[in-house]
């Protein structure tokens, strides 16, 4: 298939299916509204996970990057 059809695929499947926040999210991607601020939508389920770790250090549970890549290292040499 040639760019030109891939590009066509593409615009129909944007125009025709795809959610919306696909679309910002590719909008984004090409930085197509370099001018404009673009709303990020998350989905209920990304909310409630954002809003736990909100929570998390809020409440002190959390590690400093320094002690998470001494982890990394660690799990790296097992």
């Amino acid at each position: 298939m040639d760019t030109s059809a891939i590009r066509q695929n593409l615009i129909d499947k944007i125009k025709t299916s795809l959610p919306d926040n696909v679309v910002m999210d590719m909008a984004r991607l090409v930085e197509i509204n370099e001018d404009e601020d673009l709303t990020v939508v998350f989905t209920d389920e990304q909310q409630a996970r954002i809003n736990r770790s909100l929570r998390d250090y809020k409440e002190g549970r959390y590690v400093s990057g320094e002690v998470a890549e001494n982890d990394i290292q660690e799990w790296l040499k097992d």
